[in-house]
């Protein structure tokens, strides 16, 4: 039974393997899992370039590391891509909120922030604003309070929303 799921394991990561030089097996694996759980079919699909394609498959992964280490390459690489845009704008409306005692998942939607502040498009001021004014703990109260630190586990978050939002205003040259 072993060897049969390893083999497995093996096929698949060979599979993936031409795709991308470097291809993890947990990655493979997860981006196999879940391609019949992907919400956002209709934009990857206008999407031709294969790099750019399986960025957005795997940043919809329920694996966080894979969510950052992607969130990363698309801040790194494809900052303007529109497609990656909305799809980013996606992941993150519907995850920001979830998950929030992982750090990965954490650093991951704080990554996506940055990659909204840094798109030069003002459809996402409203995102990074929702954001904002999510009431978990706003950013005075953790500031005043210490101990309160403790159990806001969602003010990274909020504190790269912010500070995106600022990006994306001046380098829209609005000023509030």
């Amino acid at each position: 039974m072993k060897k049969c799921i390893l083999s497995l394991v093996i096929i698949i990561c060979i599979a993936g393997c031409t795709a991308n030089k470097q291809v993890n097996i947990n990655d493979t694996l997860i981006v196999h899992e879940n391609q019949n759980n992907i919400k956002y079919k209709s934009i990857i699909s206008k999407i031709e370039n294969e790099d750019i394609k399986n960025c957005a498959i795997r940043l919809q992964s329920t694996n966080s590391r894979v969510q950052r280490r992607y969130a990363q390459m698309i801040y790194h690489h494809y900052p303007e891509n529109v497609y990656l845009l909305k799809v980013v704008n996606g992941v993150l409306l519907d995850e920001y909120t979830k998950k929030l005692r992982d750090k990965q998942h954490r650093d991951a939607m704080a990554w996506l922030c940055r990659i909204l502040g840094n798109s030069y498009d003002k459809e996402y001021i409203a995102t990074l604003k929702r954001i904002i004014d999510t009431e978990c703990c706003s950013l005075d109260e953790v500031y005043s309070n210490s101990k309160k630190n403790k159990y806001c586990t969602a003010i990274k978050i909020k504190r790269y929303a912010k500070s995106s939002l600022k990006i994306l205003k001046l380098s829209l040259g609005i000023n509030e």
